[in-house]
């Protein structure tokens, strides 16, 4: 099967999501499979939280656990995956009955003309035919509708829009008086919906619908691979001071790591900086399975994204002297100390580093003001 679009790993806290190209559905044949694999959480965001999705086509979704009452009594309704599809005016969604954990889940969606199929951990989850109700006169290919009314097929919408991954982005169309020639013009506004917070891994969009044994398949080769992803989430390797220059040399970091004060190359780590100086983290870990963790202090002053390295600035009058404790976001037993020293005496710092320049673009820390320790 031919892969149309694929994303490895998105870190999403139920404020984020990512968009990436996706071809126009064709209308005649319609035949696509989405597959990837979700670790959720339900500590956060919304009621109905997307996986994968694209505008007035699919949507690929769970929903949170709720509370429902019926005769007087009141009982829990699970967590579920779900699946809707859009042909143009109407959705048809294939409802999961399987409860879902904060565990690693193997998701797919596969639709092949006018079936929709649902799966979870390799398995049929549910599955629709795509068909309704018309009336008396209602003209088809397959002629006129002679009855009262009749049953049809029905296909998904096609859209031109991208692939929304953690959300569904719905547009917004506003009319807006007037351009240069005095004609009410309209305006479109994108507005994502049902973030997802959790992890979504090699999602991956493929353009044929592929088989109940391809989907089982999958997800057999599949799930000792990401249990070897999870279990990657722990201590990174140490390097000594000059492997940890040469690294960053390697790895294209050399400009970055010329205006650090601290350089470092472990995880999880304690250093004490001067005020008004930055530090450079790099990931030892193989670039080709993570990332591993996402550094964040424990009073949400600071954090990292889910990258390989971080330059993380501590300079006034954001920061003072003291101690900023923090923790792994992806194992929150990793933790560590950046502590800001009073300095004793005046050092100056000598770079160990050659002269010359990379380019690459720095990674923006986020932060809110700290207050003394």
């Amino acid at each position: 099967s031919e892969v149309e679009s694929e994303h490895e790993s998105v870190f999403l806290d139920g404020t984020n999501f990512l968009e990436i190209p996706d071809i126009t559905l064709v209308q005649d044949i319609v035949e696509f499979s989405v597959v990837g694999w979700i670790e959720p959480d339900f500590s956060k965001g919304s009621q109905q939280q997307t996986i994968v999705s694209k505008y007035e086509s699919f949507n690929l979704f769970l929903v949170k656990e709720s509370f429902q009452l019926k005769d007087g009594k009141t009982s829990i309704v699970p967590s579920t995956l779900n699946f809707s599809v859009y042909d143009g005016t109407e959705w048809y969604t294939v409802l999961g009955n399987t409860e879902i954990s904060e565990d690693w889940h193997h998701v797919a969606a596969v639709v092949d003309d006018s079936v929709a199929t649902l799966y979870l951990d390799g398995k049929i989850e549910g599955k629709m035919k795509l068909e309704k109700d018309m009336p008396l006169g209602y003209s088809s290919e397959a002629g006129k509708c002679q009855q009262k009314s009749c049953i049809v097929d029905v296909k998904i919408s096609i859209s031109d829009a991208d692939l929304a991954i953690g959300a569904y982005v719905t547009k917004k169309f506003d009319k807006i008086c007037c351009n240069d020639d005095g004609f009410i013009k309209t305006v479109v506004s994108s507005i994502a919906i049902n973030k997802f917070p959790g992890v979504i891994y090699d999602a991956v969009k493929y353009n044929d619908a592929l088989s109940e044994k391809q989907i089982a398949e999958l997800y057999r080769q599949e799930k000792n691979h990401v249990k070897d992803f999870v279990s990657v989430e722990t201590e990174s390797p140490t390097l000594s001071d000059s492997e940890c220059i040469h690294f960053a040399r390697e790895s294209g970091l050399e400009s970055l790591a010329r205006v650090a004060h601290t350089l470092v190359c472990q995880f999880p780590f304690n250093v004490v900086i001067p005020l008004n100086s930055s530090i450079l983290w790099m990931e030892t870990l193989p670039s080709s399975g993570g990332p591993y963790h996402m550094l964040r202090s424990v009073d949400n002053l600071f954090a990292t994204t889910h990258a390989s390295f971080a330059l993380m600035d501590f300079n006034e009058p954001e920061f003072t002297y003291g101690a900023y404790e923090y923790v792994d976001d992806l194992n929150e037993s990793l933790t560590g100390k950046i502590v800001i020293a009073k300095p004793l005496e005046s050092i100056n710092r000598i770079s160990t580093l050659p002269q010359g320049s990379s380019t690459l673009e720095a990674i923006n820390i986020s932060r809110n003001s700290a207050g003394s320790d």
